[in-house]
């Protein structure tokens, strides 16, 4: 069949099989790396999380091919099991890098994928950074050009734009060819799904999963010649006809400048990314009045209707309600300062400390904050003593510089790694990961990931 050589999915998938030696700055596989790093370490964090053990049942019931590793696990599943698997234990506790060009989580969908078929079919490591930062480029093109109305309309943009992503990455690591691209790019768009009325389930971990499974079958199915849509972007009925309302793709050139992977949030509090700035926000505000959360009268949170939509639950009943709830998020963070997984636990969100904050805090929408602000806090503080305090953080906005993401990401692999592996061990997968540039055969490293 001729494949199409005009149109927003030619032009992707004529990216994704030419794009030659645009990501060879070595920052550049750098920041690729610790994505690799983070994303491991709160995989292995939550591989007794009860979604996985239930995921890990039902591939072991259905049995398969044993060809890739599970994280933290010595059983081997089929390629496709491994890629849903992983991809689900990665976004389990909520603890995973997000991207605002990408509206949603993209390592997630990409870091079990490539590593999945690069175990399989012995590649190095320098194919899965290369595949990986073309995956993330691909998924800012779709979601940038798509809009924020895919987001408004509830898809969730990890499950959407992630299984376009997800393909993106593993038909370069496969090589497929301009034809089998397209193909591949149709088999995952016509499947895509996931919606955010599932948040605060195990489908929304599911979705990060499906995402990633998602481009291992697209990819491998098309390199057998299995055909789909050539336009599944701009057709009369593709993915932004149906996800946001408008057949033609805008045309965005995103790929001049800051490569996306430069601009990647780190999250260091286990929960849903709009929590983010109202947590930072206040803690940075008391931590300038000296304060401590027993000096606090009354909390004020401005948030945009999005985030409210996303993270505003005030009945809590078990922890995956506290990383949905910004009133919780706010009051845990200043009375306990845990803001990793272990301040998002079932006994955690009965902390009677926290409850009585948490009865003292506002949330409220601003609607002065804009479609480039979704994520954005504002926060006043009332304090006993008559002081007013305001403040306001927007994650996506304060991004780290590389050494500082650097040492931040090691310091987060060694706490969820250590009570896991120990000192030495923990090392070694660290040592392992932040040398993957050098792995001839991937399946080395995962070798280490053995917990069980």
């Amino acid at each position: 069949m001729q494949v199409e050589n005009t149109g927003f999915s030619s032009k992707v998938a004529d990216y994704i099989v030419a794009s030659v030696n645009r990501q060879t700055r070595e920052e550049l596989y750098e920041h690729a790396t610790l994505a690799f790093l983070d994303t491991i370490a709160v995989a292995l964090y939550a591989r007794n999380e009860p979604l996985v053990s239930k995921l890990k049942k039902q591939a072991f019931d259905l049995g398969g091919n044993p060809q890739a590793t599970i994280l933290g696990s010595r059983n081997k599943v089929s390629v496709c099991q491994a890629a849903l698997i992983n991809g689900a234990m990665s976004h389990a506790v909520d603890y995973d890098d997000n991207l605002k060009d990408f509206m949603g989580h993209p390592s997630v969908c990409l870091v079990p994928s490539v590593l999945a078929i690069a175990e399989h079919r012995q590649l190095s490591g320098t194919d899965v950074l290369d595949s990986y930062l073309v995956g993330l480029e691909v998924g800012c093109w779709v979601s940038r050009s798509a809009g924020v109305e895919l987001y408004r309309r509830g898809f969730h943009g990890t499950s959407v734009i992630g299984r376009q992503a997800s393909t993106g990455a593993c038909a370069r690591l496969l090589k497929l060819n301009k034809e089998q691209t397209q193909y591949a790019l149709g088999i995952a768009g016509t499947l895509a799904n996931g919606v955010k009325q599932s948040f605060g389930t195990m489908c929304k971990p599911l979705h990060a999963g499906v995402a990633a499974e998602g481009g291992v079958q697209a990819t491998t199915l098309a390199e057998d010649g299995f055909d789909s849509a050539l336009d599944i972007y701009e057709g009369k009925f593709g993915l932004n006809a149906t996800h946001h309302g408008e057949n033609e793709p805008v045309e965005v050139d995103f790929l001049e400048g800051v490569h996306p992977v430069e601009k990647m949030e780190i999250k260091f509090h286990a929960a849903c990314l709009c929590v983010h700035g109202p947590i930072n926000a206040a803690q940075s505000i008391l931590r300038k009045a000296e304060a401590s959360a027993e000096d606090i009268e009354k909390i004020d949170v401005a948030i945009h209707q999005i985030s409210m939509d996303n993270a505003g639950k005030t009945k809590l009943l078990t922890g995956l309600d506290g990383k949905f709830s910004t009133s919780y998020s706010v009051a845990n963070a200043l009375v306990t300062g845990a803001t990793g997984p272990q301040g998002y636990t079932d006994d955690a969100v009965t902390n009677p400390s926290v409850l009585e904050l948490m009865g003292l805090t506002q949330v409220s929408v601003d609607p002065e904050l804009n479609e480039e602000e979704v994520i954005k806090g504002r926060v006043k503080l009332h304090l006993k003593d008559g002081r007013v305090l305001t403040g306001e953080s927007d994650p996506l906005k304060e991004i780290l510089q590389l050494p500082e993401k650097r040492e931040r990401v090691i310091v987060k692999f060694n706490e969820l790694c250590t009570p896991i592996f120990g000192e030495a061990r923990t090392a070694e997968l660290r040592s392992a990961i932040l040398d993957l540039k050098k792995a001839h055969n991937v399946s080395e490293i995962l070798s280490l990931c053995v917990a069980d």
